[in-house]
């Protein structure tokens, strides 16, 4: 025994039977199978499987609404392949085994909103003679961020507060749509090279998508700002001076927003 000064040895029997059924009625076979046509859909078919969702222009790069998507993966080709970003299915610009091309510019703009999206690879099915009742695989659902574009700064309602500092009502247009339920975050950055300041200023909820926010900003020192948008994380891009000739060259100057009246 593996016990200590156990007198006897552990076993372990068990006891087997094979019982067999007859049954009283004659057995049945069915008649073979003549066609297999499941609609060109096999039972264990391979599912397009998406591993990255980049840019064109590298992994670092923003995807902006006019961006081209490289959809990533394997098994991605089938005789019908589809997109799918929320609820809108669209064509690919190509479709290989390995990669999809896709321009965002090919959706309607109203159709896609700031921030996290989730993409789909969808393979349509052929109906074949017989009917079935799933046309279509689908791929895991791979998300990316869809960062907006500021198209438009107004400043209103500027007023003073003391001799150093301002309040204001600032309204940016972007070229998507703010969920109503999304949370905007209203970043300034002061365009100066002496010891410049930034702030952040949460926007207030809206009653419906829109494409415009108003945020109220307080104890803002006077002068010109960066303006950028973050929409649940998704940060608008600033504009970068590439004149060579230019004082200003490789600096962020756009979209700016002047507070001097103050």
């Amino acid at each position: 025994s593996v016990f200590f000064q156990t007198p006897y040895v552990l076993s372990i029997a068990y006891k087997v039977l094979v019982v067999m059924l007859e049954g009283e009625e004659a057995a049945k076979r069915a008649l073979p199978v003549r066609d297999r046509d499941l609609g060109k859909m096999v039972p264990f078919p391979n599912q397009p499987i998406i591993s990255e969702v980049v840019a064109a222009g590298g992994k670092l790069k923003p995807i902006l609404a006019d961006s081209t998507l490289i959809i990533q993966g394997k098994n991605l080709h089938s005789e019908i392949t589809k997109v799918r970003i929320g609820q809108v299915e669209v064509t690919p610009e190509s479709v290989e085994n390995n990669q999809i091309t896709l321009p965002l510019a090919s959706i309607p703009t109203n159709s896609l909103k700031a921030g996290v999206q989730s993409l789909q690879v969808i393979h349509h099915i052929s109906p074949g003679t017989e009917p079935v009742t799933h046309n279509q695989v689908e791929s895991n659902v791979a998300p990316f961020v869809l960062c907006p574009t500021v198209t438009r700064v107004s400043p209103g309602n500027v007023e003073d507060i003391d001799q150093e500092s301002c309040a204001a009502e600032i309204t940016v247009q972007v070229n998507l749509l703010l969920g109503k339920e999304q949370r905007v975050v209203l970043a300034l950055n002061q365009w100066s090279t002496d010891n410049p300041t930034s702030y952040l200023f949460d926007a207030p909820k809206r009653r419906k998508d829109t494409h415009a926010v108003t945020v109220s900003v307080n104890k803002v020192l006077p002068g010109e700002y960066l303006v950028r948008l973050m929409v649940d994380g998704a940060e608008s891009q600033l504009s970068i001076d590439e004149n060579p000739n230019s004082p200003t060259f490789n600096w962020y100057v756009a979209p700016k927003v002047e507070l001097l009246n103050c």
